[in-house]
């Protein structure tokens, strides 16, 4: 496991770590805004009543004072940097952002350490400016904050009840189905058919990183075919299982 952290005096500092399948890091929070990124890896977030997927194409950013914990769900290498200096008004949110191909070129080359001392003091607020142009992912997953509304969605998380009526669930809860419906999306900012939805899509990450095929991901997690899984993947994450987990789990230059 490598680990090494280093002090800049031109407002940033950066943190590297390696990391293996099921570690975590319980929830803390830091004095700095943070862009956390793996150049290797898939990482689970929590933060609030908010789980995040943060795969090697994408990448969350912190700020500071933010109370999260991560989930290594596969061996990632973790390279996470700081900025001390004051975060504009608009990154003051948790945000999970899309990595460009410049992003991930200009971190990578500032984790090889062998840069000059003007140059090392560049490429950070660079970084952060192309990190405030960078899109946002549609991929959060709330959850409820209402208690019954909530144990429901982690119960669903947890056992996999990705085809159990959305009756039963609100007769276990003494709601109708239509008040069911409605506190759900009042909660969570979407219905509970497309939380569903996305959440086993969500999951279905953790599986294929695990080293599952796109087939047995797609039979674990109830779809009627391999194909119908591979449509919904694309349109949330904007790729293909197969293409994101073969151009985003290949090592980087550390």
């Amino acid at each position: 496991m490598d680990e090494s952290t280093k002090e800049a005096t031109e407002g940033w500092r950066w943190f590297s770590r390696d990391f293996v399948l099921g570690q975590k890091r319980p929830e803390h929070r830091h004095a700095d805004a943070q862009l956390l990124y793996a150049m290797r890896g898939v990482m689970l977030v929590k933060s609030g009543t908010v789980r995040r997927i943060i795969t090697p194409n994408q990448a969350l950013w912190i700020p500071a004072g933010t109370p999260h914990a991560i989930h290594f769900l596969s061996e990632t290498a973790m390279r996470t940097l700081y900025f001390i200096t004051k975060a504009p008004e608009r990154m003051r949110v948790l945000r999970t952002l899309s990595i460009t191909p410049l992003i991930r070129e200009l971190t990578g080359t500032l984790f090889l350490k062998n840069l000059s001392t003007k140059t090392n003091g560049l490429m950070p607020a660079l970084i952060l400016q192309l990190v405030q142009e960078a899109p946002v992912t549609p991929a959060d997953l709330a959850l409820p904050a209402e208690t019954g509304l909530r144990r429901t969605a982690e119960m669903i998380l947890s056992k996999g009840l990705w085809n159990t009526p959305l009756e039963q669930f609100a007769a276990a809860l003494n709601m109708t189905p239509v008040t069911f419906s409605r506190h759900f999306q009042t909660d969570t900012g979407m219905t509970f058919r497309d939380w569903r939805h996305r959440a086993r899509l969500t999951l279905s990450m953790e599986l294929l990183a695990q080293g599952l095929t796109v087939k047995q991901t797609a039979l674990r997690l109830g779809f009627s075919d391999p194909c119908v899984f591979t449509a919904a993947f694309r349109r949330l994450f904007g790729a293909t299982p197969t293409a994101l987990m073969r151009n985003h789990t290949k090592p980087a230059a550390t």
